[in-house]
């Protein structure tokens, strides 16, 4: 039973699952090690009044015209080892946070996803806006028997449907298109001025 609204917050986050059935890992401050399962999806992605759009490739300038910052992310499946669960989550995170990741694919030409592939090592610091993280691979490990049953029944098309570039579309066209309005402020009484008068009929 939840005794405060501080508890309540907290229930929130710890339960937080995407509408599409999704579970998202949350990192918070502290050391976290998730071992990757399937491919990875990316895409480009930006908020706009507390709701996260996936933007179109050819919709990115438009939307970086009307004051957007779009930045190319990347989600994959994970396990949350230190939770110690074979619960399967999504790790969504920009190409920066991925990048120490896709140099150790290149360097040992293993996929993070793969049965030898290492599990890695994540420490974040601060939160909010001045959130770091520090990823590094620990070891190459293989799957417990646990995740391996896990990836059986896991559905690998989820990610790409909630990814895909035309899910947003028809919103995003509305966004550029509300965007590019010009605002027009209409004051009660005040009726819209015309053509200017000559200044010695004003005085």
């Amino acid at each position: 039973m939840l005794d405060s609204w501080q508890s309540l917050s907290k229930h929130l986050e710890d339960t937080k699952v995407e509408k599409n059935g999704l579970e998202y890992l949350k990192l918070t401050p502290g050391k976290s090690k998730v071992r990757f399962a399937g491919a990875p999806v990316v895409y480009y992605g930006f908020f706009h009044e507390g709701r996260s759009y996936v933007c179109p490739q050819d919709l990115v300038a438009s939307v970086v015209k009307v004051g957007m910052k779009p930045k190319q992310m990347i989600a994959a499946y994970c396990f949350d080892r230190t939770a110690g669960t074979a619960d399967v989550k999504v790790l969504d995170k920009s190409v920066s946070f991925y990048s120490p990741i896709i140099e150790i694919a290149k360097e040992t030409s293993i996929e993070p996803g793969a049965e030898s592939a290492h599990e890695y090592l994540i420490t974040t610091t601060g939160t909010g806006l001045a959130t770091r993280y520090t990823v590094l691979p620990v070891r190459q490990t293989p799957y417990t028997p646990e995740e391996r049953e896990a990836i059986k029944t896991l559905d690998m098309d989820a990610l790409k449907r909630r990814y895909r570039s035309d899910k947003d579309c028809e919103a995003i066209q509305d966004i550029i298109s509300d965007l590019s309005t010009p605002l027009v402020l209409k004051f009660p009484g005040i009726e819209s001025p015309g053509e200017a008068e000559p200044l010695d009929k004003i005085f």
